[in-house]
């Protein structure tokens, strides 16, 4: 009796199960998903991952470059995201073509790392402008439009250096640093709206970020983009959970930071 109980609870179960589910993969085949920088490295193996299960996939980048031309749901926008006209230009053009912004994915993002005395102010204005204000801009655009709707998601591309200190890196953590604390804050404002906002810190991934040296010194040692993409898409999955939200993923190579 207790076994023949047992195996109803389980077949009751494991049909709970595939609902909750199939139910998630319908609306995830729903959404509209706007992904910054993703024509390569992290963006482009996320973009991959999406493309196929999802409705429409919008790729901005500095290049336009159609990288992935044999997938009909995709659509290509060319958009500096550091340039406040650019994105409202984009914005603008998304409404023309009818395309309502589900899930925002901010990538895009530049690196360089040195000691602090060698760095010049330009390039600390070019971290900022891109890691910081950019990832700013597209939220300012975006996310009204999802509080309007009740619905939406935004994932933040960030990084462990937001996370822990490491030497020669001072203005790259800085950066994700600020872009952590705002995104921190935003989440308590838009808790009940409908709106989601996720963060995701990587550590070392192999990308162009790195030059090729560092690259080959550290074989073995750094993570692929494809394994953030992979991760970026179960996580927007398990968000669209009724009942829970991941907020913040740290993602680690097995050996730990470099």
């Amino acid at each position: 009796m207790l076994l023949i109980c047992n195996q109803v609870t389980f077949k009751i179960l494991n049909l709970k199960i595939f609902n909750c589910q199939d139910k998630i993969m319908k609306k995830m085949n729903e959404l509209n998903v706007l992904i910054t920088g993703g024509t390569k490295g992290i963006g482009l193996a996320t973009a991959k991952e999406l493309a196929t299960n999802v409705s429409k996939l919008i790729i901005c980048s500095r290049n336009n470059i159609n990288i992935l031309n044999n997938k009909k749901n995709i659509n290509y926008y060319k958009a500096d995201i550091s340039q406040i006209e650019d994105v409202t230009s984009l914005k603008n053009k998304l409404i023309n073509d009818n395309l309502q912004i589900d899930v925002l994915i901010n990538n895009a993002g530049t690196a360089y790392f040195k000691p602090f005395l060698e760095s010049e102010i330009n390039e600390v204005n070019k971290l900022f402008n891109i890691n910081f204000f950019g990832t700013i801009n597209m939220i300012q655009a975006f996310l009204p439009g999802m509080i309007n709707n009740k619905f939406g998601k935004i994932i933040n591309i960030n990084s462990v250096s937001s996370k822990k200190i490491f030497q020669n890196n001072a203005f790259y953590a800085a950066s994700k640093s600020a872009l952590d604390v705002v995104s921190k804050t935003l989440r308590q404002e838009v808790r009940g709206k409908g709106v989601d906002i996720i963060d995701v810190y990587p550590g070392a991934t192999e990308s162009d970020m790195w030059d090729s040296s560092t690259k080959n010194e550290r074989v073995g040692r750094m993570m692929f983009p494809e394994d953030i993409g992979f991760a970026v898409k179960e996580i927007l999955e398990l968000s669209l959970s009724d009942r829970m939200v991941p907020e913040e993923i740290i993602l680690r190579p097995k050996l730990g930071d470099l």
